[in-house]
């Protein structure tokens, strides 16, 4: 519960939830409005808002603009003569279109409640209920927000004024209404409005509205340092006339009488109205005009464009007479490049191994990386140089390679985070990423509020499914589902552009987005070929024209929608076209180049044609390299076959006679002959001759010719020669 403050509670409970900046704000509102009216004299800049520029449907281009007067009110009424529309500094031509919309601008109310307890607990009760009664019904328009100023007793004059920040949720503003204290005495109630005055015009002006501030009270003060009674009433009224606010008065309490006159002055000269002890049908009145002035003003202009469809940005202006002003606003506008199904881009692929059946392989790609669709044999030209090939063509298309990068197609999922359906949102998100494709979709994750900055795309559909589960539901304070989207169609289309496959965006919402970014989403999605698909809870139109904008499909969030949108995206999975013709060429092996041209697109490969089972042997170098790897080759050989010789003889040749030891020699047999020889004696022959006596005059045992044997001297002698014949031969082989 809000209590008042005291001595001993210095700070009333609801201060709390208020901010603290309103001690400045509060001095320096007062201080404003003391000084001279000229200080405020400026005009506002312009009270006409270019809020979306449309150019997905080039060349008609569609401007949604809004018209406010002085005081923010809607202006309706107005003709297609009174806008002019400049591009480049350039009027176009052909004459505008013009449509009046239902469309509710954001509207900024503050509530100012006099609880002094002198206007007695009926009149307290009855300020609590009126008040809730008309947050209620100014809730039921989407755009608006509501926020609380409650003026201080005499005694809390040192305190900071009581303020609830501005806010969307009535259902807060009614409870720190009802939880909020009645003080003592006398209250500073147009301290209170001059900064619930200021405080709105600012929020207003910020969101591109109305403002309007409510007073609930008697209209008597004596303690308000902007002034008392009439006087205060009057500084608060130049207020708002400078800032251009509504004040509306509503008059409760048994003074009344006495400060009905200075709310009734405050009202008219504010731009409002009051009512005293107002009825359920004077609030009723009072809802139904502020929701009235909140509608009006928002119009839609259609022109053709005379500005060629480049991709790039151009200064766009509009001009308006109104009020005896002439207003006037600029933008910039991309123009997207035409989404066309024309060949922007052709790949081949040559298969004459099957001679005389050629076969092509075509992918012509349009500038979204899709397959030009319903392309027949007349639409296929095969050239020989520039010469036709006047032979018939077989077409049919199939599928590409599972393993090929472009047969799938990249993706990227925005799941808006932070509205009412969000856990029904997600849970269709994830029945997307869990159906069966083959090849996987690449695609990613895009969530308001969470960093979006170089977000891969992956082939690993868990784990964006355990990304999704991570986040936290209405974590997505800090971004906007349009600046997400606007990363997503960037973010899908490089990633595409870089295999040449498709690009597409899932958006998964529950609340259409602001018109500018819509627009921006539409023209974006259309210059870089990407598709957009939307998924929403509840009646979302608006995000249906995002589908329509880009060829793709609009679908509500229901049991059906994941195996539907990933039915639709797996039809524009990647294909390409394959022709067969005979080709009436001979089998000479001659060097040919075959073009392919599709449109203003062409493409070649080498054709060179050898008949079935022939072949041709050619030597991969000239005779005079051949000349030079046969010399190489043997010079190898003959290295090979000397130099291991010539290393053994080296390991095998003796260091004391020189002369080659054969391999099983442990010892050199040649110097030990040469040994023997320098021990022997002179006449190596005596010895021998010695023996040879002996043995002749021994008998003989076995029988012996007739002819008498020579002596054994001189068969010894005869046998010299030839022993040492022998052994210098046997010394060669040795060698």
């Amino acid at each position: 519960m809000l209590r008042e403050p005291n001595a001993q509670n210095a700070v009333h409970p609801l201060a709390r939830r208020f901010s603290a900046a309103c001690v400045w704000l509060l001095g320096a509102v007062v201080l404003l409005a003391w000084l001279p009216a000229p200080a405020f004299s400026a005009e506002p800049a312009s009270q006409l808002e270019i809020l979306a520029v449309d150019a997905a449907s080039h060349p008609e281009i569609t401007l949604t603009v809004r018209v406010r007067d002085a005081s923010g009110r809607g202006v309706g009424g107005l003709r297609a003569e009174d806008f002019i529309v400049e591009e480049q500094r350039t009027i176009p031509g052909e004459r505008l279109t013009l449509e009046e919309l239902d469309v509710a601008a954001p509207i900024t109310i503050a509530l100012v409640p006099d609880l002094s307890a002198l206007l007695g607990e009926r009149s307290l009760a009855q300020i609590r209920a009126d008040g809730a009664n008309l947050l209620a019904q100014l809730s039921q328009n989407g755009a608006v927000e509501l926020g609380l100023f409650v003026p201080r007793a005499a005694a809390d004059a040192s305190l900071p004024l009581q303020t609830l920040a501005f806010t969307a949720d009535s259902a807060i503003v009614a409870e720190a209404l009802d939880e909020t204290a009645p003080r003592s005495g006398q209250t500073d109630l147009y301290n209170a409005v001059a900064a619930a005055i200021s405080a709105t015009a600012e929020r207003a002006a910020a969101r591109g509205g109305p403002a309007a501030v409510i007073v609930f009270g008697d209209g008597l003060d004596r303690t308000s340092i902007v002034g008392s009674g009439a006087s205060g009433a009057n500084q608060a009224a130049q207020l708002a006339e400078t800032r251009r606010v509504q004040v509306l008065a509503l008059g409760y309490g048994t003074s009344l009488r006495r400060g009905e006159a200075i709310l009734t002055q405050l009202a008219d000269r504010a731009g409002g109205v009051y009512q005293g002890s107002p009825d359920a049908a004077a609030l009723d009145g009072l809802a139904e005009r502020l929701r009235a002035e909140a509608q009006g003003g928002t119009y839609r202009l259609r022109y053709s464009s005379l500005l060629e469809a480049d991709g790039a940005n151009h200064p766009l202006g509009v001009r308006l007479q109104v009020e005896d002003r002439e207003l006037s606003a600029q933008t910039e506008t991309l123009l997207p490049r035409s989404w066309s199904t024309a060949a922007a881009a052709l790949d081949m692929q040559l298969d004459d191994s099957a001679y005389p059946r050629l076969s092509v392989l075509a992918q012509p790609l349009t500038r979204q990386q899709q397959l030009v669709p319903n392309l027949t044999a007349q639409d296929f030209q095969l050239l020989i140089g520039d010469t036709a090939l006047p032979v018939p063509v077989e077409v049919q298309q199939v599928p590409l390679d599972p393993a090929d990068p472009a047969a799938t197609q990249s993706l990227a999922l925005v799941v808006n985070n932070g509205g009412a359906a969000t856990t029904e949102l997600r849970e269709r998100a994830r029945e997307l990423l869990r159906q069966p494709d083959e090849p996987p979709i690449r695609a990613a994750l895009f969530m308001p509020g969470v960093p979006a900055d170089d977000v891969p795309f992956t082939h690993d559909h868990n784990a964006l499914i355990n990304q999704l589960n991570q986040a936290l539901p209405g974590a997505d304070e800090g971004g906007s589902l349009g600046a997400t989207l606007l990363l997503a169609i960037d973010a899908a289309a490089r990633d595409g552009a870089a295999n040449r496959r498709p690009a597409s965006v899932a958006i998964f919402a529950d609340a259409p987005l602001l018109m500018g970014d819509q627009a921006r989403a539409a023209n974006l999605a259309r210059d870089l070929g990407v598709t957009l698909h939307t998924v929403a809870a509840g009646d979302v139109g608006e995000l249906a024209r995002l589908a329509d904008a880009t060829e793709g499909t609009a679908r509500a969030a229901d049991d059906a929608t994941a195996s539907a949108l990933f039915a639709e995206l797996t039809k524009r999975q990647a294909t390409r076209y394959l022709l067969a013709v005979d080709s009436p060429l001979l089998a000479d092996g001659a060097e040919r180049e075959l073009t392919l041209q599709v449109g203003e697109q062409a493409a070649t490969a080498p054709l060179r044609l050898f008949a079935p089972g022939s072949y041709t042997a050619r030597a991969p170098v000239g005779p005079p390299l051949l000349a030079l790897a046969f010399a190489g080759v043997t010079g190898a050989l003959l290295l090979a076959a000397i130099v291991p010789r010539r290393l053994e003889e080296r390991r095998l040749r003796c260091s004391a006679c020189g002369n080659i030891r054969r391999l099983g020699w442990s010892d050199c047999l040649f110097c030990e002959r040469i040994a023997l020889d320098q021990r022997a004696p002179a006449d190596s022959l005596a010895g021998f001759a010695a023996q040879g006596a002996a043995l002749a005059a021994t008998p003989q045992v076995f029988a012996t010719p007739a002819t008498p044997a020579a002596p054994l001297a001189v068969q010894l002698a005869e046998a010299a020669p030839a022993r040492e014949a022998q052994a210098e031969a046997a010394l060669v082989l040795a060698a």
